[in-house]
């Protein structure tokens, strides 16, 4: 539902046209957002049923690779309207892979003692980046496709 309102918000801003823009940030940024998609799913077997942390952590992998051609690709075109989008998604992706390392430490190591509710905190502040990075890349897609800006 984010991302459908985020969506909106983009496509109904006044003035700017959508076209082809640049494909090739569109491509990363839509292969992007399919693999951050799917690592959400993933993350959500690992927290509603225990099962599938490698798949998870693996996975991360290749968000991570999309997310640096996507951005690298965006900033190198010189696009002022790719430049925001590029930079947020930029660093999402290093602070969700922190978050990502923390929530593991605590769901694996007995060491790191934390109550339910600390540990709740980590988890869900995982969850809700991995929100961020889904958003970053779909406007990033969104926005690669505008070919004007309202003056």
């Amino acid at each position: 539902m984010f991302c459908v309102l985020l969506a909106a918000a983009v496509l109904a801003t006044p003035g700017a046209t959508f076209g082809p823009g640049w494909s090739r940030v569109f491509r990363f940024a839509a292969l992007g957002f399919g693999a951050a998609y799917l690592q959400l799913a993933l993350g959500a077997l690992v927290r509603h049923t225990g099962f599938g942390l490698a798949w998870h952590i693996l996975w991360a992998s290749s968000v991570i690779v999309l997310a640096a051609l996507a951005a690298f690709t965006a900033l190198r075109s010189g696009a002022a309207v790719l430049r925001g989008p590029a930079l947020l998604l930029s660093l999402a992706v290093p602070l969700q892979l922190c978050l990502g390392l923390f929530a593991l430490r605590v769901r694996v190591d007995s060491a790191l003692i934390l109550g339910f509710r600390e540990a709740a905190v980590w988890r869900t502040a995982h969850l809700s980046g991995g929100a961020l990075v889904l958003a970053s890349f779909l406007l990033l897609a969104l926005r690669s496709r505008r070919t004007s800006e309202a003056a």
